[in-house]
């Protein structure tokens, strides 16, 4: 009779045991969940701001061209002017 307590006892607290860790399990498993939700609004959140970087080294590659193209004007708008400068000097020493 005391084996047959034992065993129900035994096979009682694995049963309790299991229970246990079946809970622990979906425990894990509804957090890995969570994880995995967070991780690929993490992920997007990634892509689009990724995109935004492209956005915006596209939009500096613009400006700089549009610098360069400013400068090189600016070049020959000044030797335009120390030209035209030039001319006025002669004329002015011409007509003086």
């Amino acid at each position: 009779m005391e084996k047959e307590v034992t065993i129900l006892d035994i096979i009682r607290d694995v049963r309790t045991e299991l229970r246990q860790m079946k809970k622990e399990k979906d425990s894990l498993e509804k957090t890995l969940k969570a994880v995995k939700v967070e991780l690929k609004r993490v992920e997007n959140k990634e892509f689009a701001l990724r995109d935004r970087v492209t956005e915006l080294i596209n939009a500096e590659m613009k400006l700089n061209e549009r610098r360069i193209d400013f400068e090189k004007r600016m070049i020959s708008l000044k030797e335009k002017m120390s030209k035209v400068k030039k001319i006025n000097k002669e004329l002015n020493d011409i007509w003086t």
